[in-house]
């Protein structure tokens, strides 16, 4: 196979056999100032105690410091769009974690796509990412063609909304390059209006302090007092912004079966998660995404939730 045009079929013909929802490919430059905007942001601290993102700038200017000689990207998305589930008593955790952890899931596909490419081209170079690099992702999905970078700064596609999982290659493979996405959210601004915190401070800028998913997931401190009654009962990560997105609306829901049976989903009729023992937990989160903030924090949110 000698063609970038073969290569690009291939690459496109095997993320769909492995289940991707969709697969674009663009450049490896950035086409867009991002790193400005997220230099700015962070010097606004809006990244709460997420220290790690200030990490690594020199790699976030340039791609080729995470594979020499990199040419291409390949972003693939995956659907988890589900319907939205809650406990007996209401209590909520984002769609996202609903099956097995997602890291897992779209690695894999990842690893068997740089698989088939290696057998054709034995001396291609390719590294797979799933949230585990210093790259403007959302930048790369929009420039691959794949969707737009909404107000509630989520990737937002026609067909599938927002809710899916973003998966990249970097490859030195010089491939066929998709157009990069021009549509907007227009005058929406129905996330900004509907965040019950004031997370979305305007649009395309969130501060992560005040955002539910951030303070149930990664903030470990004490939750502000002022905050309660506003987290909609969710008790991990939230999908508010999402789930008042006009296109998520009739977005397409998810066929990953690693996403439609876990143990929570089998069992969530009959769950009370405020009386959920630790053995429980680890047992019904196993495999998911919730298990990362342990069961004291996951306790910590319910009783922050129902004014324990």
């Amino acid at each position: 196979m000698d063609s970038k045009e073969e290569f690009t079929k291939l690459i496109k013909n095997s993320a769909t056999e492995f289940g991707f929802s969709l697969c674009g490919i663009t450049h490896s430059k950035y086409l867009f100032d991002n790193y400005h905007f997220f230099e700015e942001w962070i010097n606004n601290e809006y990244c709460g105690e997420m220290s790690f993102l200030k990490k690594n700038t020199d790699i976030r200017k340039d791609i080729s410091l995470i594979l020499e000689n990199a040419k291409s990207v390949i972003c693939c998305l995956l659907s988890y769009n589900n319907d939205e589930l809650t406990d007996k008593n209401g209590l909520k955790i984002s769609k996202y974690a609903y099956g097995k952890d997602y890291h897992t899931v779209v690695k894999n596909k990842l690893s068997r796509i740089i698989n088939n490419i290696s057998r054709i081209s034995p001396s291609t170079k390719s590294k797979a990412f799933v949230d585990t690099a210093p790259i403007f992702e959302k930048s790369l999905v929009h420039q691959s063609g794949l969707g737009w970078i909404g107000k509630n700064t989520l990737v937002i596609n026609k067909k599938l909304g927002s809710f899916f999982f973003i998966g990249i290659i970097i490859t030195d493979l010089e491939l066929v390059y998709d157009d990069y996405n021009n549509t907007n959210c227009g005058d929406c601004k129905l996330c900004v209006e509907n965040c019950p915190t004031g997370a979305l401070i305007k649009p395309y800028t969130i501060d992560a302090k005040k955002c539910i998913a951030y303070l149930t997931i990664e903030y470990r401190g004490k939750i502000d007092e002022n905050l309660k009654g506003k987290f909609n009962n969710y008790i991990y990560g939230c999908d508010i912004c999402q789930n008042i997105c006009p296109w998520n609306k009739e977005a397409e829901k998810t066929k990953e079966n690693e996403f439609l049976n876990s143990p929570f989903i089998n069992s969530v009729e009959n769950l009370e998660f405020s009386k959920m023992r630790e053995d429980e937990f680890n047992e019904i989160f196993k495999d998911s995404s919730v298990k990362r903030i342990k069961y004291s924090k996951f306790i910590e949110n319910i009783n922050f939730i129902t004014n324990k």
